[in-house]
């Protein structure tokens, strides 16, 4: 009787609740106390309308009857007021405008277990990427960096069914400088008005541990993030790949996860760690436990590392934890090949040029190196390196469909007209891409290259 009751009457919205909507406890016990009292006065009704004395305390009893129904009423619109309230506050922008019959007017009443604890594929991760300026060169690009990565693989909020909130860290005077050089008064007007997924991490120390720390409880606490993602100002990422390894290795309980490129600085995999310059995924539980341990315990941890963070970060986790897994194959495609990859397009996808620390570090690891770089850009990549802001276009426009202006197919030639040709808007460690019959084998390597990145688009299309 009291859910019908409710959803007949009019909701603190303007309309009825639907009959799929379920009731919070509190208005159910409410109204059942309205029934039960508004039943008890018309028994008083029907047993005092015999005789005159009665009729003095019916009247009186209607009257505080109706008083105490409003009061009632009041309290239980203030109850749902209060918890849609907190629910806007408390929530994120996925939460709101759901219809999944859980709320009123599709707000949330209650709050709900982020999709990773629930195994919920339907609904939404929630990624925190933090992008770092490059440490390979100077910050006097900074700021053409970050309008790359706007325009391109951060310009976008939703993929595959994850929601990805970016952070890009700005602080230190040589990064406010670049930023001012380029026209950007402050680094919020560089990545563009009202964006809202778009935000600004502080630096305010000179030590990397302290900073990746400071960042990863504002993208627990305020982006309430089931993944961590860390790369540099010159990392690409391809978001929908990225999306669909996350979905796969979303860890349950306190198994520790650290997604990346694996290398070891010891023989025999000692000192193992992920390259931070081909980008790394930690679990909403490996970041908990670095904040914990680093507060807790040991204040050296990483908050005062002044070294690699990358280095400094999973040799934290391995010293102090047991259930830790550092690269692996959830950071590799089935057949073993990288899908975080440390080099750029060009080196990657013809399998030359890495250096010789790298390749010693691979074979560190336990890994094959030579056969990691005969795998060249995989379909399911998540990552390349040393990929400057006009490359970074190029590769962007190719991965969303190669069309030109009148709707036919590019050329070769004209999507080759696109990329870098010099070394300057290629970056000093990248390599530019052949020009068509330019020297021999130029042209093979061409399509090799268009080819595969061509793979990695009709991948990045297919978010199952």
């Amino acid at each position: 009787r009291a859910r019908r009751c409710l959803r007949r009457a009019p909701s603190v919205l303007g309309r009825g609740l639907p009959r799929s909507t379920p009731l919070p406890p509190p208005l159910v016990v409410m109204a059942w106390g309205v029934l039960s009292h508004r039943g008890a006065t018309t028994r008083g009704e029907r047993a005092g309308s015999s005789g005159a004395a009665a009729r003095p305390l019916h009247g009186r009893t209607t009257r505080g009857g109706l008083h105490r129904v409003l009061v009632v009423l009041l309290a239980a619109t203030v109850v749902v007021v209060v918890i849609i309230v907190l629910r806007l506050v408390t929530g994120s922008a996925d939460d709101v405008g759901t219809t999944n019959g859980s709320g009123v007017g599709g707000l949330m009443l209650w709050p709900r277990a982020s999709a990773a604890h629930r195994g919920d594929r339907a609904s939404s991760l929630r990624v925190s990427v933090l992008v770092w300026p490059t440490s390979f060169s100077r910050l006097e690009r900074h700021a053409e960096r970050i309008e790359g990565i706007v325009e391109t693989w951060a310009s976008q909020e939703h993929w595959c069914g994850v929601t990805f909130r970016f952070r890009f860290a700005v602080g230190l005077e040589d990064e406010q400088a670049s930023l001012k050089a380029a026209g950007h008064p402050s680094l919020e007007s560089a990545l563009g008005v009202n964006s809202r997924h778009r935000l600004v991490m502080s630096q305010s120390s000179k030590t990397p541990g302290a900073n990746l720390l400071r960042a990863m409880r504002d993208a627990l606490l305020v982006d309430k993030s089931d993944w961590i993602v860390c790369v540099d100002s010159v990392t690409f990422l391809v978001p929908a790949n990225l999306a669909r390894l996350l979905w796969r290795h979303t860890p349950s309980g306190e198994h520790l996860l650290v997604l990346g490129s694996e290398l070891a600085t010891g023989a025999g995999g000692r000192e193992r760690f992920v390259s931070g310059g081909a980008g790394y995924a930690m679990s909403s539980s490996t970041a908990n436990a670095l904040i914990r341990k680093d507060a807790e315990t040991d204040p050296n941890c990483l908050s005062k590392s002044k070294g690699g963070v990358d280095v400094q970060l999973a040799a934290c986790l391995q010293t102090h934890f047991q259930n830790v897994t550092i690269g692996g194959a959830q950071s590799r495609a089935a057949d073993g090949c990288s899908l975080f990859n440390t080099y750029g397009l060009v080196k990657t996808i013809a399998g030359t040029g890495a250096d010789d620390w790298f390749v010693q570090y691979q074979e560190n690891a336990g890994l094959n190196s030579s056969y990691l770089m005969a795998c060249g850009l995989v379909p399911d990549a998540v990552s390349l390196h040393y990929v400057e802001a006009p490359e970074a276009r190029a590769l962007w426009h190719d991965l969303r469909g190669q069309i030109d202006e009148e709707g036919a197919p590019e050329t070769v030639e004209q999507r080759r007209a696109r990329y870098p040709v010099t070394w300057n808007e290629a970056g000093g460690y990248s390599k530019l891409l052949p020009t068509a019959g330019a020297h021999e084998g130029g042209e093979p390597l061409l399509s090799a290259v268009f080819a595969q990145i061509d793979a990695v688009a009709a991948a990045a299309r297919g978010c199952g």
